[in-house]
């Protein structure tokens, strides 16, 4: 074994263990298996009806498929490889992201060390992504955002390689394809083949008309996948989004709302939940962490621009700047995408961590890259900068490390999703389960009852309507035109299944006058259980 072989392989062995944690961290989460909710029902579902031969979709309580609903592919797909070799849908989830999870952490690792920004910080990166009180949860779900995670670095890996080899056209078309994968498991990691494309553009040695025409190349590459998709999905369901365009003056009224939600999700990175909504010092304490989390992004992009200034175009073609400058692309552009998303289309997409998680991926390894730029400068103040900043990664590990040790406990003892025990032991659902197994069925909660059952359910419409009905009606008494679930249990004998979530999922519509609409709702029905967290109804027969 060579002397350097030798060095790295502490690295090596660090990286690997980390992974090791990661994976057992991971498992001890999702003791009660992964968390499940209606996405990641339709995901599930649509995997075992692709290997059945029913088509990647679900089939409806009126016995129609549907291709999988606006929804990328490539995630389910990857499910049903697993499926279809013998593994039960829920296990291959779970041990697809927990593979997932000692990859990305063996990756991130391996990134940080292939830019030689030293031994140390590459273990450094590694330790921050396995803790990460924000990835340990989004792994812990049957949700996309793992393999979309590790798609999107894994192409920006292979574009920093092709930076290294720019003749290599191999090394183009597989990092477009990649990067493209990642597009085709979640729509917003687009943000990550255009952060890739802008790049080649920019640090690629070669002229002006040759990186336009391979960075031209990469997106073609990696927008291929998603747009066959969409063709594809176009053809059978003659729609491509379940969103549309959001009127002027809503743009505006959401513009507004972007900043509160997005607020939450940065301070969760920096404290515990609790601690937003009610921390145990002065709320203004909070503000400052973000200001300075902010301020420290910014004094490091500042810097790094100054370096590009002084040193000039040849300092593009340090590795580990190359990574620092694709990774400010990253973010930059993944805070776009979701922005114009989330204010141009209604209903809103849900900014919440597990939409942030890749930006927060990307944020540790910016901040990590930045912390061995500094250290390589001549001059003291930036190489002992370069020591607070790895010194405060290091605590920052040891917080997120205490955290996340709180968070796979609870997930632990109480499970997440519909695989928490408080849906397992739900007496609502085990009354349903009771019932004749060829009842119709209309419900608040359809995917739950799906997941928990295996029966299909007519979805309970109102929750799903954006204006409030002028006149309060029982259910079955509404107008029945153009809603089936209310034709099934007025004229079928269907049964109405109310959960008690049905409360918050009708305050956004009703405000004050939701328990007036619940009680208009189930006034006069036929009670046939009524349980601890829902009731069961049927329409009176005369």
């Amino acid at each position: 074994m060579g002397k350097g072989m030798k060095n790295k392989l502490w690295v090596y062995v660090s990286l690997a263990a980390l992974a090791l944690i990661g994976v057992v961290s991971l498992r001890i989460s999702t003791r009660l298996g992964p968390g499940v909710g209606g996405d990641a029902t339709i995901y599930l579902t649509s995997a075992s009806n692709f290997v059945k031969g029913i088509g990647l979709g679900i089939v409806d309580a009126s016995g129609e498929f549907r291709l999988l609903p606006y929804f990328p592919p490539f995630f389910p797909l990857t499910l049903a490889f697993f499926i279809w070799a013998g593994v039960e849908p829920l296990q291959a989830v779970l041990w697809l992201n927990i593979i997932l999870f000692a990859l990305s952490i063996w990756m991130v690792g391996f990134l940080v060390l292939r830019a030689w920004a030293g031994d140390g910080l590459a273990v450094l990166a590694s330790a921050l992504t396995a803790v990460s009180p924000v990835l340990i949860p989004v792994y812990s779900w049957a949700m996309a955002e793992p393999l979309a995670i590790f798609l999107g670095f894994a192409g920006i890996g292979l574009t920093l390689r092709y930076l290294k080899q720019p003749g290599s056209a191999g090394l183009l078309f597989a990092a477009g394809i990649v990067g493209g994968l990642s597009i085709l498991t979640r729509y917003s990691m687009a943000a990550f083949l255009a952060a890739g494309a802008a790049g080649i553009l920019l640090l690629s040695p070669v002229r002006w008309r040759t990186r336009l025409a391979r960075a031209a190349s990469y997106l073609f590459a990696g927008i291929l996948p998603a747009v066959l998709w969409m063709a594809y999905d176009l053809t059978q369901t003659a729609a491509v989004s379940s969103r549309s365009m959001e009127s002027a003056v809503g743009m505006m009224a959401r513009l507004n709302s972007f900043w509160p939600p997005l607020r939450e999700v940065f301070l969760f990175w920096l404290v515990p939940d609790s601690w937003i909504s009610s921390p145990p010092y002065p709320g203004l304490f909070n503000n400052v962490l973000l200001a300075g989390m902010v301020l420290g992004l910014g004094i490091a992009l500042g810097w790094g621009g100054l370096v590009l200034l002084k040193k000039g175009a040849s300092a593009l073609q340090d590795p580990l700047l190359q990574f620092g400058v694709i990774l400010v692309f990253v973010i930059l552009a993944y805070l776009i995408v979701v922005g114009v998303v989330y204010v141009t289309t209604y209903p809103p997409i849900t900014i919440g961590t597990r939409m942030f998680s890749p930006l927060h991926t990307a944020v540790i390894l910016f901040l990590v890259v930045v912390a061995g730029l500094l250290s390589k400068t001549r001059v003291r103040f930036f190489r002992m900068s370069a020591g607070l900043l790895v010194a405060g990664l290091v605590l920052l590990t040891l917080w997120w490390g205490w955290r996340s040790a709180r968070i796979v406990a609870q997930n632990a003892q109480q499970g997440m999703g519909f695989n928490a025990l408080s849906w397992k032991q739900s007496d609502t659902i085990h009354a349903l389960q009771k019932l004749p197994e060829d009842s119709l069925l209309v419900t608040n909660e359809e995917m739950a009852v799906y997941y928990l059952t295996g029966r299909s359910a007519y979805p309970l419409a109102e929750i799903y309507t954006d204006q409030p009905l002028e006149t309060f009606s029982r259910y079955g008494d509404g107008d029945l035109s153009g809603d089936e679930a209310q034709q099934v249990f007025r004229q079928k004998g269907a049964a109405l299944v109310l959960f008690n979530s049905i409360t918050t999922q009708l305050e956004p519509i009703y405000g004050a006058q939701t328990n007036e609409r619940i009680q208009a709702l189930t006034r006069d029905l036929k009670v046939v259980f009524r349980g601890e967290d829902g009731s069961i109804y049927q329409y009176p027969q005369p």
